[in-house]
């Protein structure tokens, strides 16, 4: 990450309001639905976007490998990092007010650190895509029945009528997570 990582611009304060993004994963049905939703608000430029998906089996593939069967943390993670991605030109220098209702992957995010392997490669992608798009990230809580993200995780779009819906980008996930797999053979031979 050092090798590509490009100086941090801090830009003054501005009068420009911040963009509020909710986020929110779903594991359902004994992993069998594995989804992720996002809700972006931005007040400045008055519009908002959402989107929603399975998250691709080969992620689920990956957390699973070992017969794990809790993927939650992974699935809250997820879409904090495909958000960057879909939405990198909308939050490319802004300040974020994210809001995510699964405390350990907030505090995950807050400190860019996990002890499960699964969550740090997310992490990794996630400081590249802050590297890339060199937002001002603030991480908080926002309890479930309260996370307008709650029913785009679930796939269930029709609250979302006033807002435009983006199909998320997985191009830099998915590349990322070739370089992961790779890492987890080394892991796991002991190399």
């Amino acid at each position: 990450m050092l090798m590509e990582a490009k100086p941090r611009l801090v830009q003054s304060w501005s009068e420009c309001p911040p963009v509020l993004l909710f986020t929110d994963g779903a594991v359902e049905d004994s992993l069998q639905s594995v989804t992720h939703g996002a809700v972006l608000v931005d007040p400045w430029k008055q519009r908002s976007f959402f989107m929603g998906d399975h998250i691709p089996g080969d992620f689920v593939k990956l957390w699973t490998r070992s017969g794990k069967k809790q993927v939650i943390a992974q699935a809250e993670i997820f879409p904090v990092v495909n958000a960057k991605s879909t939405w990198s030109q909308t939050l490319e220098g802004r300040s974020i007010l994210w809001f995510l209702d699964n405390e350990s992957a907030r505090m995950s995010l807050v400190r860019n650190f996990s002890p499960i392997l699964d969550s740090f490669f997310l992490l990794q992608l996630n400081a590249r895509m802050d590297g890339f798009v060199q937002s001002r990230n603030w991480y908080s809580r926002v309890p479930s029945k309260s996370n307008p993200s709650d029913s785009a995780s679930r796939l269930q779009f029709s609250e979302y009528r006033n807002s435009v819906r983006s199909v998320p980008d997985y191009s830099l996930a998915l590349k990322a997570l070739e370089n992961s797999w790779k890492l987890v053979e080394l892991i796991e031979k002991g190399s």
